[in-house]
């Protein structure tokens, strides 16, 4: 690191340990809410241990803030996996659940994220306007995206009005010279549960009561994320002009790129939705005030994800092809078609580590079986709408200033 950052590292080390022993207790007491089993410190050591040495040791070599963020989240899953083979290695049994193992990874993430963002902004008061971290002259665009000017999340707002018409903008085009205008958004995941009914009802004589709500609970909010991952991979590259002839935080464009579609999934909600209770004889319960958290946090994790999407579009361009076929096994991976809960024991614990399951089944859960969801997937969902917007922001305004290179 740059000198201010030699400095600062006692209390990196000091600061890391410290997030990583309150991410696992915090796991702890979240496992206890969730009714999972909960791992008592003294199971922790060669995890918690491994995790701190691989975090200080890979962002004490990063000298800038993009190879700093890149070593963080190399750092957890790998100093994870090295304590865990330990465990394994030194006692026989691997004593650690996977589900406390994923959880505890996602909070320690957050945890650093936010001590790196607190120690880099105590040493940039130390640099002079103008200059970078390591002393270097910095250009105005540099200095306004990335560096020591980097904008933070909450600035965003005060572009909330360019936000609204770039959304208004996509809306407006796709439905523009349209005879059925919005319908269209509906034919789409309407289609695909027509044919996933007919084939597993009429040709795999699947007899679940009400199968076509559950394929409807499962179809619209996955479309919303795919179709977002999608087009966040033109995000960057599909908006050269404007980027060349505007200074705007530059997160902007994925972000409108996820709400526009975000629209589509709500209105498509609003109108199948009510229809689909009432043809199903769905009657309204309270589970149903959880629904709108479960889109909130969706929302937030999609958001997050694209982030990272057009962040590494606009380096890679074969990452647009590369997220088209990673969708296409993804929607297999995930409990949309069949129920979760009624696979094998061994396959579901690995189905419940996919990040989209905490955000599918609750759907399910809430409509279909007329439930509070699982706690676990509640607090799972959490955790991986705050890690994935944490990481993705971060990375996205690390690079964002580079963006016109690649242009």
């Amino acid at each position: 690191m740059g000198h201010a950052s030699g400095r600062n590292t006692p209390r990196w080390a000091a600061g890391a340990a410290v997030a990583c022993v309150a991410a696992a207790l915090v796991t702890g007491l979240l496992a206890r809410v969730a009714r999972l089993p909960a791992e008592p410190l003294s199971e922790l050591v060669w995890l918690l241990a491994c995790q701190w040495l691989a975090i200080v040791a890979l962002r004490s070599r990063a000298r800038r803030r993009p190879q700093a963020l890149l070593a963080l989240a190399c750092a957890v899953p790998l100093g994870a996996a090295t304590g865990l083979g330990l465990d394994v290695a030194v006692d026989g049994v691997l004593d650690v659940g996977r589900r406390f193992i994923i959880l505890d990874g996602l909070l320690a993430l957050c945890a650093v994220l936010a001590l790196d963002v607190l120690l880099r902004r105590s040493e940039r008061e130390q640099v002079p306007a103008g200059f970078g971290e390591d002393g270097s002259l910095i250009d105005v665009e540099q200095a306004f995206y990335g560096g020591a000017g980097s904008l933070r999340l909450y600035s965003l707002y005060h572009y909330r009005e360019l936000l609204r018409n770039l959304v208004a903008k996509d809306l407006k085009l796709k439905y523009r010279r349209s005879t059925l205008g919005f319908l269209w958004s509906l034919l789409n995941p309407l289609i695909s549960i027509s044919v996933y009914a007919f084939a597993f009802h009429y040709v795999l004589q699947d007899r679940r009561p009400n199968f076509t709500l559950f394929l409807m609970l499962g179809v619209l909010p996955w479309t919303f994320f795919a179709s977002s991952l999608q087009a966040s991979t033109g995000a960057i590259l599909d908006n050269v002009a404007l980027l060349k002839n505007a200074l705007f935080p530059r997160a902007i464009l994925p972000m409108a790129a996820v709400l526009f579609h975000l629209v589509q999934f709500l209105l498509s909600l609003v109108v199948l939705l009510p229809v689909a209770l009432v043809a199903f004889g769905v009657p309204l319960d309270w589970p149903m005030l959880v629904f709108p958290g479960v889109v909130l946090l969706q929302c937030v994790f999609t958001l997050g994800v694209a982030l990272v999407i057009a962040t590494l579009t606009a380096f890679f361009h074969d990452v647009r092809h590369l997220v088209d076929v990673g969708v296409g096994i993804l929607f297999w991976l995930t409990p949309i078609l069949y129920d979760a809960w009624s696979l094998p024991p061994r396959v579901r614990e690995w189905i419940l580590l996919n990040p989209l399951t905490s955000f599918i089944v609750p759907y399910q859960q809430i409509f279909y079986h007329q439930r509070v969801p699982e706690p676990y997937l509640l607090i799972s969902a959490l955790a991986f709408a705050s890690a994935s917007l944490a990481l993705g922001y971060s990375v996205f305004v690390a690079v964002e200033h580079r963006f016109m290179e690649q242009a």
